[in-house]
């Protein structure tokens, strides 16, 4: 809604505040809201999968051992993780106690895993380098 201030709306505050009911997206801020709570949700599921990724500092989180020895703990702080963290974006009163007020679609949702997703090949590949480094030092 500052776009249409006169400080911000560059002298199409008056137009755009006519308009405003046939506004959308950034322009009425419904877009920036909608952002906002993509950009925790993104953060938010980076931040569960670091901590997967770093059960081990250089092993790959796809090698075998990582499934065999299994942290069911991790499992579990993961899943209620993330049910808590959907629930403060969709379930009413939570999003009143967050303050979220944007309300993101299914396709911006699969937006924001996809995002906290490329993060780790991210990390493997930092594991990688640093394997090779090791292994380098050590012949």
């Amino acid at each position: 809604e500052e776009i249409q201030t006169s400080f911000y709306g560059e002298g199409l505050n008056g137009h755009l505040y006519y308009h405003r009911p046939k506004l959308k997206g950034i322009v009425n801020g419904s877009w920036c809201e909608n952002a906002v709570v993509m950009v925790f949700l993104t953060v938010s599921f980076a931040e569960m999968l670091c901590a997967v990724n770093m059960r081990s500092r250089l092993g790959s989180i796809f090698r075998r051992e990582m499934f065999e020895k299994f942290n069911w703990w991790l499992v579990g702080a993961l899943v209620v993780t993330v049910a808590l963290t959907l629930a403060a974006v969709y379930v009413p009163g939570f999003r009143g106690l967050f303050g979220i007020t944007g309300h993101i679609s299914s396709k911006e949702l699969l937006i924001t895993v996809a995002l906290a997703l490329s993060t780790i090949p991210v990390f493997e590949l930092g594991k990688a380098i640093q394997r090779a480094s090791l292994r380098k030092k050590q012949a």
